[in-house]
């Protein structure tokens, strides 16, 4: 069966021709898109155009499913969502990572004396009898490195190594300079509002269902696109269908035609019956030409969806549809079919997640309304040390004297220490914030599951329509063949009764239009079978597995050894 494929050339060359001479700055602007891009884009297309057509390649439905899938930027584009947003299970994974804060900071300054405990040191004494101008000369520097990591319980635990090293011009210090080293571990721990970290537990199991949910979305997604690449093939197939039985239809008014001028010649028939056929057979042409259209539209619309050699926003080359659908009668079973859309319908997954993640947020909010109590505890040890100020008795040595590594040495002895326990409250007199946002999530889990209601719903009531379709659709075959045919052998007894004048030139234009309409009426409903055997798929959500595709999800990455803890 060969088919015309019309080349349009002019209306899409003249179209671009008008973008190409209407398109401002500003519109390229408008649309994100700068003058020479769109220039760029207008070339590329002219360039499509120009090209000489190629030959459609003929295709089965398989390979056309599978090329699109591969090919079709949109649907490619879309499958980067469920990538995107696995990442944001370690984004939320982050709040556990161990952080490392460091400050330096050096002081410097003179102040005036306000107390006899501040008086410079006799090394300050200036002579002559005259007393010394009463400054006090401070000069401080200081370090502070902290590690802190959240645990999973909610605790936070810092370690922190800090070192001070002061200069005073005073008699109250013993060292001069003097090094203070200490280091100490802190822990704050909630006990009501955020135990166990309940916060932070709830967004990383947020952002794992988030992840499992968008690769739910895409799934669906992925079906309805196959779902409809399969439409638009059989649109295609019926389409040159309908165009051959337009040509068929053609083809026997133009028979008709040359049989009558004949009989006009012999004087069987009058004149007028040349005219009524070659009217008809115009009519027919018209419906001809019209059915190629259609044939041309189809096509181009299964050729962008499968985008075959599309690659690089290039023009995609021509396919044809080639395949033919069997009807067959398939066992169906609706308890069955049900069952199975429960367990692999992509959307009534995505609803069960959404509800799943409802519940999450509305147990977090709970916590949020109770009062804020935490536990804090805090060990240090601390050490000393530095340059003797003043002298000692004989044979008295001040065992803290020394360097700052002998104050460190002395720290690490745990002879001096310090530790501190207490507890923090917050009670919000109103708690409105909390019990407002508490309100909110609680109104979201009822909605949520009546989301996940519905979705069970509209799944129950997609099979039952496919699975009516599918059972009319085979009946409507049965009975469109049986049509056919005795439309045939019809139109076959007319012409031989024409053939022997018993009836005139309408009665046979009239069988040769029942002809055309029971095959026509055969095509639609083979077609229509077949779409209601994809519709039947798509709602049990077994339509990707009866092509062979296999959704990849992002690669599971491990979380790093710090979250789990």
């Amino acid at each position: 069966m060969s088919h015309r494929i019309l080349k349009r050339r002019g209306g899409l060359v003249a179209a671009v021709a008008l973008l190409l001479s209407t398109t401002t700055p500003a519109m390229a602007t408008n649309n994100g898109l700068t003058p020479a891009a769109t220039e760029a884009l207008v070339q590329s297309f002219l360039a499509a155009v120009d090209r000489p057509v190629a030959e459609p390649r003929a295709i089965p439905l398989p390979e056309a499913v599978s090329l699109a899938v591969e090919n079709n930027p949109g649907i490619r584009a879309r499958a980067y969502l469920p990538e995107h947003t696995s990442h944001g299970v370690l984004e939320a994974a982050a709040a556990y990572e161990p952080m490392v804060n460091a400050r330096l900071g050096y002081f410097d300054g003179q102040f005036p004396v306000d107390s006899v405990l501040d008086e410079p040191s006799a090394d300050g004494d200036q002579g002559g009898g005259e007393a010394a101008p009463a400054n006090l000369d401070i000069e401080e520097l200081a370090s502070e490195v902290t590690l802190s990591k959240l645990l999973g319980t909610g605790a936070t635990l810092d370690l922190t190594f800090a070192t001070k090293r002061t200069s005073r011009s005073t008699v109250i210090d013993s060292f001069d300079p003097k090094y203070e080293p200490e280091l100490s571990l802190g822990l704050e721990q909630p006990l009501l509002r955020n135990i166990g970290g309940l916060d932070e537990q709830t967004t990383l199991l947020i952002a794992k269902e988030d992840s499992r949910q968008a690769q739910a979305d895409f799934e669906a997604e992925l079906a309805d696109f196959v779902g409809g690449v399969v439409t638009a093939y059989w649109d295609s197939v019926l389409a040159g269908a309908e165009l051959d039985v337009g040509e068929r239809s053609l083809e026997l008014a133009r028979e008709l035609v040359r049989e009558a001028e004949a009989g006009v010649r012999v004087g069987v028939l009058p004149p007028v019956a040349v005219k009524e056929a070659a009217a008809e057979a115009a009519t027919r042409e018209e419906e001809v030409l019209r059915a190629e259209n259609e044939v041309y539209l189809t096509a181009t619309t299964l050729s962008h969806l499968v985008m075959l050699g599309g690659a690089e926003g290039a023009t995609p080359m021509p396919v044809h549809a080639v395949q033919r659908h069997l009807a067959e009668d398939i066992g169906l079973e609706r308890a069955a079919s049900l069952r199975t859309a429960l367990a692999r319908r992509a959307e009534i997954a995505s609803a069960a997640i959404e509800l799943e993640k409802s519940r999450l947020d509305e147990r977090r909010a709970h916590n949020q309304r109770l009062p804020e109590l935490n536990l804090v505890a805090n060990y240090g040890l601390v050490g000393l040390g530095g340059d003797r100020v003043g002298d000692l008795e004989p044979g008295q040595t001040d065992p803290l004297a020394g360097s700052h590594a002998d104050a460190v040495d002395e720290l690490f002895t745990g002879d001096f220490f310090r530790y501190a326990v207490g507890v923090e409250v917050e009670v919000p007199l109103s708690n409105a914030g909390a019990r407002a946002r508490h309100a909110q999530t609680e109104v979201d889990v009822k909605r949520s599951t009546r989301e996940l209601h519905e979705a069970v719903s509209q799944v129950a009531l997609e099979i039952e329509r496919a699975i009516a379709d599918v059972e009319s659709g085979y009946k409507r075959v049965s009975a469109s063949q049986l049509a056919r045919e005795l439309a045939e052998e019809n139109l076959h007894n007319q012409k031989r009764r024409f053939e022997l004048g018993a009836v005139t030139t309408k009665d046979v234009l009239d069988f040769q239009q029942k002809l055309a309409a029971a095959m026509a009426s055969e095509a639609l409903a083979v077609t229509d079978h077949a779409k209601a055997v994809s519709s039947l798929r798509l709602a049990e959500g077994t339509l990707l597995e009866s092509y062979d595709i296999e959704i990849q999800g992002p690669d599971k990455r491990s979380l790093p050894w710090w979250s789990r803890f």
